[in-house]
């Protein structure tokens, strides 16, 4: 007889439990400089003009830039990059 850590029904059960939404919901409450550069990479992604460091999502061409240096600003604040 298995256990129950070994049968579907619990399996399933945990895999329920630990979403990947729920985990995404999770890491944003707790890192909101996290889930703003996840936004600015899913908005900015088809352009190849931009790139993303940890602190900062620049527009190499334009100069344009948001600093997410500070690790509790939800928004990031706007700046120009010289380029």
């Amino acid at each position: 007889m298995p256990s129950e850590i070994e049968s579907s029904a619990f399996l399933s059960r945990l895999k329920e439990s630990f979403t990947f939404k729920d985990r995404i919901a999770h890491i944003e409450r707790i890192h909101p400089r996290a889930a703003r550069r996840g936004e600015l990479v899913k908005q900015h992604h088809a352009d190849a003009h931009w790139m993303a460091g940890w602190q900062m999502v620049v527009n190499r061409t334009t100069g344009e830039a948001i600093d997410l240096s500070n690790p509790f600003d939800t928004q990031g604040k706007p700046t120009t990059m010289k380029v």
